[in-house]
């Protein structure tokens, strides 16, 4: 598959960069703190629903998300792909419209995820807010805004045709993947 749907939690080993780690270094030392409570995996939100999981269309959407503004051998300004799909959003009044119904997909399938006995876990941290219909594509507050193209790609490849940048984005990889000669499942063509 091209994508696949993850659950909203993510279990994860603290690092030395989580939140968590950085508070307890803060303690004094002669605070008391269990062995266990030391190396505990971090339950956290995850807002990533869906996943690309083919290599070389991550690698492509990679490319796309690093491209920033050039100036090609012409002079010519060429902008970044993330802004230049921002403004088609801005610009394009249906395709924002679209996105507001895929954002609003998006955070309400993520929510349907989460078991009855995760939510009251939730609710006692009081992350409600983290899993609303409010926040979209990989958690996006702003309908508007672009956080992660390979979200918008997965969410498009399972299925939400109102993810505009999504289709967007398959063109773009589907573009790339021909200029290659790579067929549209990353392997290379033959040609005759």
């Amino acid at each position: 598959p091209l994508a696949i749907q993850l659950y909203p939690l993510v279990l994860r080993h603290e690092s030395d960069s989580t939140k968590s780690h950085r508070k307890r270094k803060q303690r004094p030392e002669n605070s008391v703190a269990s062995k266990d409570e030391k190396h505990s995996p971090l339950v956290e939100p995850f807002p990533t629903t869906y996943w690309v999981t083919h290599p070389a269309f991550r690698a492509v959407i990679s490319k796309l998300e690093l491209r920033q503004q050039e100036t090609d051998i012409d002079g010519r300004s060429n902008e970044g792909t993330i802004r230049k799909f921002e403004k088609q959003l801005q610009t394009e009044s249906t395709a924002l419209d679209s996105m507001r119904s895929a954002h609003e997909q998006y955070g309400e399938e993520r929510r349907k995820l989460i078991t009855s006995e995760d939510w009251k876990w939730i609710q006692g941290r009081k992350w409600e807010g983290a899993f609303s219909a409010t926040r979209g594509v990989a958690g996006i507050r702003n309908p508007a805004g672009i956080k992660c193209l390979h979200a918008h790609a997965a969410h498009y490849w399972s299925g939400c045709k109102d993810n505009v940048v999504g289709k967007w984005v398959s063109d773009e990889v589907q573009a790339f993947l021909s200029d290659a000669k790579l067929g549209s499942y990353g392997r290379a063509s033959r040609e005759k």
